[in-house]
């Protein structure tokens, strides 16, 4: 994790991710767009970092939240905004699966570029979760709300049988990862990764405490020993993704 002060669920989840730009940007004064800024949150601890960060959503009310943390976010649909000067990077922060088409959204992101600039993406790839996974995620928002920590979520009890079952109506319609990894494949070359990403169902369900922030390290922590261990299987997807030399509206 990121080094950060935790107050609540959420900051564990903008920990994850600062760590995944920092370590790929890392340069004070990156000029950053990212694509799909929900509240905000993430934006304003990378300008805590010292990026330079523009914030796009297509929501209103996302991007009203945004601007009470001092970003400057922007309502704006993605494959319609421009801007005067290119970017160091382009961060899709679990937006890209929202995307009609990945494909052009990959196009659109790299004649925004500078030159040198990359894509980075964070998302998930629902088509790997197996009926351990499932059972792990359901099992666990179960024991929560049984211990009366947890408050919506994914908590509701899934016969062992019906998880597998349960995650994949769930999921229904969303991009494959593969889709996602396509599309960006077609114009740069990519570096992959998988990370936990369960934990994340969590974090607006529980508590906005200390104890919240624990329970939310405990199940980040539980995950990722588990996927390192190949009881369950990481569902999170990272690319980092250098668009070709040669792309058309490169600046």
């Amino acid at each position: 994790m990121a080094a950060m002060r935790l107050r609540v669920p959420a900051d564990v989840g903008v920990s994850h991710s600062l760590e995944f730009v920092h370590r790929e940007c890392g340069a004070n004064r990156t000029r950053l767009l990212e694509v799909g800024c929900g509240d905000g949150a993430l934006a304003a601890a990378l300008c805590r970092r010292g990026f330079d960060v523009t914030a796009i959503d297509r929501d209103s009310r996302s991007v009203a939240r945004a601007r009470r943390r001092a970003v400057g976010a922007v309502r704006a649909d993605f494959m319609g905004w421009t801007s005067g000067e290119p970017f160091d990077a382009i961060l899709f922060s679990r937006s890209l699966h929202h995307v009609r088409s990945p494909s052009r959204a990959v196009r659109r992101a790299a004649s925004l570029l500078a030159l040198d600039g990359r894509i980075l993406v964070e998302d998930f790839a629902p088509e790997s979760v197996d009926r351990a996974t499932a059972d792990w995620l359901y099992a666990s928002g179960a024991v929560l709300r049984a211990a009366g920590l947890l408050v919506g979520g994914p908590g509701r009890r899934a016969s062992r049988r019906g998880s597998l079952a349960r995650w994949r109506r769930e999921h229904a319609g969303i991009a494959r990862s593969t889709v996602l990894g396509r599309a960006l494949g077609a114009h740069c070359r990519l570096r992959e990764e998988a990370v936990p990403y369960l934990y994340r169902y969590f974090l607006a369900h529980l508590e906005p405490s200390a104890r919240g922030v624990a329970i939310t390290l405990a199940l980040f922590r539980a995950e990722d020993a588990l996927v390192r261990s190949g009881a369950i299987r990481a569902v999170g997807r990272r690319w980092v993704a250098t668009p070709l030399v040669d792309r058309p509206g490169a600046r």
